[in-house]
């Protein structure tokens, strides 16, 4: 059985070289091999040095630096991984550190299921904090009856194998029969929520997510682009941060409602926009306020 490892970096020499060493330190099953491939996106700071002294076995596809994460992936995938021969694909993120049982769990966790050739599946692993306190990604579930792309719902690692709607892409084993039918991250995404429909694109084709029984390693949540300070951010600030493409640029947007938000998607799509300029409205109230009750007081 050979497994296919994929990644992509740009500029985190140390998290990647981290992820790396991890997977090199997997108590794999009997008969079970690794092979990497990272797309190093223009990084410029030594990562693909460091890659190739370290673990000279480690394939790097060189990007231009614009790639982000979904775009990365693709690349990775198309200018090396599919034409490779391979029973799974196992992607991740670099920022990760893996249990040295980790693929062990993944594979252990499908047994049952992995074997079977024609089983579009992908099992996503858990991951927990660093602190232990908390699991920060995994398998997710839809968190509102009424909006179908809301998934705030992790589903918690309880010792056996679960379903989930959809995944996060931190660490997760993809089956061939699953890329055979629907290939892996769909063209129009660039940086996140790719991962996200992902699954849903595998469901609607037939496949299964699943979510394997214990937690393959720990990561933090990542601290987000949350705006520095509410009460100073003009209104073109917030919808200019809205469309970053990092989050979800309008194109983006637009095709995956499109495509996975059910009957009233329309009304979906334009939400944010909505909740945008409530924001704004309530914190120049908030402004002002507090700036009479300052004058008041001078």
């Amino acid at each position: 059985m050979h497994i296919v490892t994929l990644s992509t970096c740009h500029n985190r020499r140390d998290f990647t070289i981290a992820a790396l060493s991890d997977l090199y330190a997997q108590e794999l099953p009997e008969g079970v091999s690794l092979s990497h491939v990272i797309v190093d996106d223009g990084s410029t700071d030594g990562t693909a040095k460091a890659v190739q002294n370290r673990f000279p076995d480690v394939e790097i596809v060189k990007g231009g630096g614009n790639l982000y994460w979904a775009g990365g992936m693709r690349y990775g995938w198309e200018q090396s991984v599919a034409r490779k021969t391979f029973d799974y694909l196992f992607v991740y993120n670099d920022d990760v550190r893996l249990f040295k049982t980790a693929i062990s769990v993944l594979l252990g966790a499908g047994e049952s299921i992995l074997d079977k050739e024609s089983n579009p599946c992908v099992i996503a692993g858990s991951f927990k904090s660093i602190d232990g306190t908390m699991t920060t990604y995994g398998g997710r579930r839809r968190s509102s009856g009424w909006h179908p792309l809301k998934f705030a719902y992790i589903v918690e690692p309880n010792g056996e194998l679960q379903e989930a709607d959809t995944l996060n892409m931190n660490g997760a084993l993809i089956s061939r029969a699953a890329l055979s039918k629907v290939g892996l991250l769909s063209d129009y995404f660039i940086h996140s929520g790719a991962d996200f429909e992902y699954g849903l694109k595998l469901t609607k084709s037939g496949g299964v997510v699943y979510v394997a029984p214990r937690h393959i390693g720990t990561c933090d949540l990542n601290a987000g682009m949350n705006l520095p300070d509410e009460l100073s951010v003009t209104l073109r600030q917030r919808i200019r941060l809205l469309a970053d493409l990092k989050r979800e640029p309008f194109s983006q947007r637009l095709k995956y409602y499109r495509q996975h938000g059910g009957l009233f998607w329309p009304i979906l799509l334009m939400s944010p926009f909505l909740t945008v300029w409530i924001r704004h409205v309530w914190f120049s109230i908030v402004r002002m306020t507090r700036s009479r009750e300052a004058k008041s007081y001078e």
